[in-house]
Protein backbone atom coordinates (compact mmCIF):
# COMPACT_ATOMS: atom_id res chain seq x y z
CA UNK A 1 0.00 0.00 0.00
CA UNK A 2 1.35 3.39 -0.91
CA UNK A 3 2.38 5.74 1.86
CA UNK A 4 0.10 8.67 2.42
CA UNK A 5 1.48 12.12 3.08
CA UNK A 6 -0.66 14.77 4.54
CA UNK A 7 -0.11 18.28 5.82
CA UNK A 8 -1.11 19.18 9.27
CA UNK A 9 -2.66 22.56 9.97
CA UNK A 10 -1.40 22.38 13.53
CA UNK A 11 1.69 24.68 13.84
CA UNK A 12 3.31 22.29 16.31
CA UNK A 13 3.71 19.75 13.52
CA UNK A 14 4.95 20.40 10.05
CA UNK A 15 7.10 23.11 8.43
CA UNK A 16 6.18 25.87 10.95
CA UNK A 17 7.07 23.81 14.01
CA UNK A 18 10.61 25.25 14.28
CA UNK A 19 9.28 28.80 14.25
CA UNK A 20 7.04 28.14 17.25
CA UNK A 21 9.44 25.95 19.19
CA UNK A 22 9.59 27.05 22.80
CA UNK A 23 6.77 29.58 22.43
CA UNK A 24 3.21 28.99 23.33
CA UNK A 25 0.94 29.12 20.36
CA UNK A 26 -2.00 31.38 20.97
CA UNK A 27 -3.34 31.53 17.48
CA UNK A 28 -2.93 35.34 17.39
CA UNK A 29 -0.84 37.34 14.99
CA UNK A 30 0.16 40.93 15.82
CA UNK A 31 2.39 43.12 17.90
CA UNK A 32 3.00 43.02 21.60
CA UNK A 33 2.19 45.95 23.84
CA UNK A 34 5.90 46.70 24.30
CA UNK A 35 6.46 46.87 20.54
CA UNK A 36 3.53 49.23 20.13
CA UNK A 37 4.76 51.45 22.98
CA UNK A 38 8.22 51.66 21.41
CA UNK A 39 6.69 52.77 18.11
CA UNK A 40 4.57 55.41 19.89
CA UNK A 41 7.64 56.74 21.75
CA UNK A 42 9.64 56.97 18.51
CA UNK A 43 6.80 58.82 16.78
CA UNK A 44 6.59 61.20 19.76
CA UNK A 45 10.31 61.96 19.58
CA UNK A 46 10.13 62.60 15.84
CA UNK A 47 7.12 64.89 16.32
CA UNK A 48 8.93 66.89 19.04
CA UNK A 49 11.95 67.39 16.78
CA UNK A 50 9.73 68.43 13.87
CA UNK A 51 7.78 70.95 15.98
CA UNK A 52 11.00 72.49 17.33
CA UNK A 53 12.41 72.85 13.82
CA UNK A 54 9.14 74.34 12.58
CA UNK A 55 9.17 76.98 15.33
CA UNK A 56 12.78 77.84 14.55
CA UNK A 57 11.98 78.33 10.86
CA UNK A 58 8.84 80.31 11.74
CA UNK A 59 10.86 82.65 14.01
CA UNK A 60 13.42 83.15 11.25
CA UNK A 61 10.62 83.98 8.82
CA UNK A 62 9.25 86.65 11.17
CA UNK A 63 12.72 88.16 11.51
CA UNK A 64 13.26 88.28 7.73
CA UNK A 65 9.83 89.88 7.31
CA UNK A 66 10.69 92.63 9.82
CA UNK A 67 14.03 93.27 8.10
CA UNK A 68 12.33 93.45 4.70
CA UNK A 69 9.75 95.95 5.99
CA UNK A 70 12.53 98.18 7.33
CA UNK A 71 14.35 98.02 3.99
CA UNK A 72 11.16 98.96 2.13
CA UNK A 73 10.71 101.86 4.57
CA UNK A 74 14.29 102.99 3.92
CA UNK A 75 13.76 102.87 0.15
CA UNK A 76 10.53 104.86 0.40
CA UNK A 77 12.25 107.36 2.72
CA UNK A 78 15.07 107.88 0.21
CA UNK A 79 12.56 108.45 -2.60
CA UNK A 80 10.67 110.93 -0.44
CA UNK A 81 13.94 112.68 0.47
CA UNK A 82 14.95 113.03 -3.18
CA UNK A 83 11.65 114.68 -4.07
CA UNK A 84 11.01 116.77 -0.93
CA UNK A 85 14.56 117.23 0.45
CA UNK A 86 13.37 115.88 3.80
CA UNK A 87 12.45 112.52 5.27
CA UNK A 88 8.77 111.90 5.88
CA UNK A 89 6.47 110.35 8.41
CA UNK A 90 5.02 106.95 7.64
CA UNK A 91 1.81 108.68 6.54
CA UNK A 92 3.86 110.79 4.08
CA UNK A 93 5.37 107.72 2.43
CA UNK A 94 3.30 106.67 -0.51
CA UNK A 95 1.94 103.12 -0.31
CA UNK A 96 4.07 101.99 2.65
CA UNK A 97 2.30 99.16 4.39
CA UNK A 98 3.95 96.90 6.94
CA UNK A 99 3.48 93.13 6.63
CA UNK A 100 0.85 91.27 8.68
CA UNK A 101 1.84 91.17 12.34
CA UNK A 102 4.69 93.68 11.89
CA UNK A 103 4.62 97.12 13.52
CA UNK A 104 7.05 99.71 12.15
CA UNK A 105 7.66 102.83 14.26
CA UNK A 106 9.62 105.95 13.32
CA UNK A 107 11.50 106.75 16.54
CA UNK A 108 13.32 109.79 15.20
CA UNK A 109 12.74 111.96 12.16
CA UNK A 110 14.75 114.94 10.98
CA UNK A 111 15.75 116.65 7.75
CA UNK A 112 19.06 114.79 7.93
CA UNK A 113 17.83 111.30 8.76
CA UNK A 114 15.45 108.95 10.50
CA UNK A 115 15.47 105.97 12.85
CA UNK A 116 12.90 103.17 12.81
CA UNK A 117 12.24 99.93 14.61
CA UNK A 118 10.08 96.95 13.70
CA UNK A 119 8.46 94.39 15.98
CA UNK A 120 6.34 91.34 15.26
CA UNK A 121 3.28 90.35 17.25
CA UNK A 122 4.44 86.72 17.43
CA UNK A 123 7.91 87.56 18.82
CA UNK A 124 8.26 88.88 22.34
CA UNK A 125 11.29 90.99 23.24
CA UNK A 126 12.66 90.95 19.69
CA UNK A 127 13.24 94.16 17.74
CA UNK A 128 14.87 95.10 14.45
CA UNK A 129 16.26 98.58 13.88
CA UNK A 130 17.47 100.79 11.04
CA UNK A 131 18.70 104.37 10.88
CA UNK A 132 20.15 106.98 8.54
CA UNK A 133 21.92 110.12 9.71
CA UNK A 134 22.95 111.12 13.23
CA UNK A 135 20.18 109.42 15.13
CA UNK A 136 20.12 110.12 18.88
CA UNK A 137 21.02 107.27 21.22
CA UNK A 138 18.09 105.07 22.10
CA UNK A 139 16.17 105.64 18.86
CA UNK A 140 17.87 103.09 16.63
CA UNK A 141 16.91 99.90 18.44
CA UNK A 142 19.61 97.25 18.03
CA UNK A 143 21.04 98.91 14.89
CA UNK A 144 24.66 99.98 15.43
CA UNK A 145 25.66 100.92 11.89
CA UNK A 146 23.98 103.50 9.67
CA UNK A 147 22.08 102.05 6.74
CA UNK A 148 22.15 98.49 8.07
CA UNK A 149 19.23 96.53 9.49
CA UNK A 150 20.08 94.74 12.73
CA UNK A 151 17.93 92.66 15.02
CA UNK A 152 18.17 91.49 18.58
Amino acid sequence: MPERHFRSTNPLYGPMAAKHAGHPVTGRNGFTLVELLIVVVIIGILAAVAVAKYRQVQRQTYRVTMEADLKVLATKQELHHQINLTYGTIADLEDFLASDGVTVVLNWLDVSGFAATATHAALEDFVCGYYVGDAPAGTTGPATAEGRTECG
